[in-house]
């Protein structure tokens, strides 16, 4: 069963983009991004969409990248 750390969304009003991660059983991470949808001719589509796993030490590579 995954465990949600962390979810952020844009404030938009409908089918906003988002960031999730979540940790996984087995100690992986995994991390979902979808962007905010894409409009053109009047029609909405999906934005792009991305989902990768993170074992625990590329996570906390990831993390120390980020924070410096």
């Amino acid at each position: 069963m995954k465990k949600l750390i962390a979810a952020c969304t844009t404030l938009a009003p409908t089918y906003p983009g988002f960031l999730n991660v979540s940790h996984d059983e087995n100690g992986s991470f995994i991390v979902t991004v979808r962007g905010d949808p894409i409009q053109s001719d009047g029609n909405v589509d999906a934005g792009p969409f991305a989902v990768v796993t993170l074992t625990a030490g590329e996570w906390q590579t990831f993390v120390a990248e980020a924070a410096k």
